[in-house]
């Protein structure tokens, strides 16, 4: 009987009124607030950049260097902006830097002139009847920078090019 007063019907309206107050107070102060930042995966403590790149190697089964693909991640613009925190910290941005690191310019380029080429062969194969103009626009498309940035996030390599964000 006494559990019935204290947890029933009496003080069973206060409370769902307190509690309809302070979610609808959270929510606006949610609103105000606006859309959180977005963070990156390599601001977290427990980042490790090797074992990202070993694990998106195993996620399309296929046996790659971890050197080749560090290599194919990481852009011109990643190492100058590590030069310059070096020279900025006062460090001698010796040949150590540009050892340690090399970009991707020359196999970019060679990606995309394999793709051209497959892409232009596969639809001329598999649509005999297509005329040129539209198989060059199909790959013109299919290798534009936001169809790759786009395919490039859904899978994961957001977090694994770096470059001068």
């Amino acid at each position: 009987m006494v559990r019935l007063l204290r947890y029933g019907t009496i003080f069973g309206s206060l409370k769902d009124r307190w509690r309809y107050l302070y979610k609808s107070d959270l929510y606006k102060r949610r609103l105000e607030a606006g859309p959180e930042p977005e963070r990156f995966r390599s601001a977290l403590i427990n980042w490790n950049y090797d074992a990202e790149l070993y694990a998106c190697t195993h996620r399309f089964g296929e046996k790659l260097n971890i050197e080749s693909l560090r290599n194919a991640m990481t852009d011109a613009s990643f190492l100058k902006q590590i030069v310059k925190q070096r020279t900025e910290a006062g460090l001698a941005a010796t040949d150590q830097t540009t050892l340690s690191f090399t970009h991707n310019e020359e196999l970019a380029k060679q990606g995309k002139q394999i793709a051209e080429d497959f892409l232009q062969k596969a639809l001329h194969y598999w649509y005999p009847k297509f005329p040129q103009e539209g198989i060059e626009a199909i790959t013109k498309f299919l290798l534009s920078e936001s169809t790759i940035a786009d395919i490039s996030s859904g899978l994961g390599f957001k977090t694994l090019i770096r470059c001068d964000v």
